[in-house]
């Protein structure tokens, strides 16, 4: 380890970052588009200005942070992740990417380091999908693969919509096109992050190596049954929602269990029941469904196999069921080159990283697409993510930092 870069400084600004949008229990609260996303956009923003970089806001709300290169003809190297979080989130996930990238903007500025490319770190705007259901917001729109109108008229939990919520933080929904940026631009993409899983801490190795990122299949499932009183109605006339949904949600898991070892899951994350009272036979039920994997193929007859049932367990139990597809995405592979590069960053640094896929969705699987892109992991405690539990020990930080900025300094050297 060369030590180039400050644990201190990196734990001093992730406290910083974890007092905007805290909660009671600890944790983190900041939505996409919300007044606590936007001030942590704006004080990274300051930061990144002060450590000489020039700064912007697009009109999606991402935030770039540019650093000149030797060539300024070239196509930038970024690098970066998001500060938006869940719910009572945790102050690691998506804020340490942003967070490494001002450490080794520092170390470059402190050392007197030039790059032949511009560098950009980017803090992309609504990564998560907690607010409006529809996530990676803010890469999608500088790509030009968001889908505006199904964005833009989503709704939150308190009926506003995505547009109004823009609104209300000074950007304008009807602007979003001018976010589009043309992927030429972009030499490589780099993103630090917690590994939200326990292969890392378990294995005891340093950093994980990315080098496919898993995408889901989403369901909405709707259940019709028939409301009734539960005291008065005989058991086989019965048409309940809630049962019938039931044998759904084991159904998604006998059908990924399986496959046996493939690295594929499934889940069920939402459940509504109608009218949801004690003394009524459930007459409608809601499902949301989560099926990922790294191989669309095998995901793809996964989530055959759950339709499927999902119609014959409606069938059999006298229901109606009706099956709409949010969305389909594709596993994307990282960049060879990049992972290569990162694979012998580490070895000479001393780093013990381990190669390994990603079975959360990321920024980084959108620019994957277009440019080279590659990820670097740093151990979760006990796996927590998505939750005020979610810690990694700061000494734990450095090693990816210090690959990530080597793996910049190559890259740089290389393409």
């Amino acid at each position: 380890m060369t030590g180039r870069v400050s644990q201190e400084r990196l734990q001093a600004e992730i406290e910083r970052f974890a007092q905007i949008g805290r909660t009671a229990e600890g944790g983190v609260t900041r939505l996409a588009f919300s007044p606590e996303e936007r001030q942590a956009q704006q004080l990274m923003g300051e930061l990144l200005a002060e450590a000489g970089l020039s700064v912007r806001t697009d009109a999606i709300g991402n935030l770039f942070a540019r650093r000149e290169g030797r060539e300024a003809d070239l196509p930038v190297l970024m690098l970066g992740s998001h500060l938006d979080t869940v719910p009572n989130g945790g102050r690691f996930d998506g804020a340490l990417g942003v967070i490494a990238g001002l450490e080794i903007m520092r170390v470059l500025q402190e050392q007197g380091i030039s790059t032949r490319h511009p560098l950009e770190v980017v803090s992309f705007t609504g990564e998560e999908s907690a607010r409006f259901g529809t996530g990676t917001i803010g890469s999608r729109a500088m790509l030009g693969t968001l889908n505006l109108e199904r964005f833009l008229a989503s709704r939150d939990l308190h009926g506003i919509s995505a547009a109004e919520a823009m609104r209300q933080v000074g950007l304008s929904p009807e602007k979003v096109t001018d976010a589009q940026r043309d992927p030429r631009q972009i030499a490589a993409f780099l993103e630090l992050h917690i590994e939200q899983g326990r292969i890392l801490e378990t294995e005891q190795k340093a950093v994980g190596i990315v080098t496919d990122i898993a995408n889901s299949t989403r369901l909405a499932v709707q259940v019709i049954g028939r409301a009734d009183h539960s005291g008065t109605t005989p058991m086989p006339l019965r048409k309940d929602a809630l049962v019938a949904a039931a044998e759904m949600v084991l159904a998604v898991e006998e059908r990924v269990k399986a496959l046996g070892e493939a690295p594929s899951v499934g889940t069920v994350g939402i459940l509504h029941v109608e009218p949801c009272v004690m003394n009524v036979v459930p007459g409608k039920a809601s499902l949301g469904i989560d099926i990922r994997d790294i191989d669309f193929e095998r995901k793809a007859r996964v989530v055959k196999g759950v339709k499927d049932r999902i119609t014959a367990i409606a069938k059999q139990r006298g229901v109606e069921a009706t099956i709409e597809v949010l969305g389909d995405g594709r596993p994307v592979a990282l960049s060879p080159v990049i992972i290569e590069t990162m694979r012998q960053a580490a070895a000479d640094l001393g780093i013990d990283a381990r190669i390994m896929v990603s079975g959360a969705g990321h920024d980084a699987m959108n620019l994957a697409t277009v440019v080279p892109a590659g990820m670097i992991f740093v151990p979760s405690k006990e796996g927590r993510s998505h939750s005020h539990l979610e810690w990694t020990d700061f000494a734990a930080i450095p090693p990816g930092v210090e690959l990530l900025l080597e793996t910049l300094l190559r890259l740089d050297r290389s393409l």
